[in-house]
């Protein structure tokens, strides 16, 4: 199972929005070609806006970790904000040590071409 990790924490609510919706692009293209994926902005982000939850890192950190010790493969969106994010490169972190296979996604390969984040 492939673990698609993206930059939220740190972005503005319009990038979060952004992120949050190429994520369910990308998971479901992934779902599509027959591969499973847990992608953690997909299941959350809505969660987050509904109830008052915190979108730091801490709060999710333990929720994040569990499903990545499931996966077999990290995927980690390569954005603007991607080596900002606390929890992503946090995510590197536990993959490297866990020795999972890490695969840089270029969200072009899905028809979205980003800028910058400005």
């Amino acid at each position: 199972m492939i673990y698609l990790a993206i930059p939220y924490t740190h972005m503005s609510s319009l990038w979060r929005e952004t992120y949050f919706m190429l994520g369910c692009h990308i998971t479901a293209d992934l779902f599509a070609r027959g591969r499973q994926v847990f992608t953690p902005v997909v299941y959350t982000h809505q969660i987050s806006l509904r109830y008052p939850l915190p979108v730091d890192w801490q709060f999710w950190q333990a929720f994040d970790e569990a499903f990545l010790a499931q996966c077999d493969e990290l995927y980690v969106l390569d954005v603007p904000g991607v080596a900002e994010s606390e929890g992503v490169q946090a995510e590197i972190a536990f993959a490297l040590a866990h020795d999972l296979p890490i695969t840089y996604v270029d969200p072009c390969d899905f028809g979205f071409c980003l800028e910058s984040e400005e």
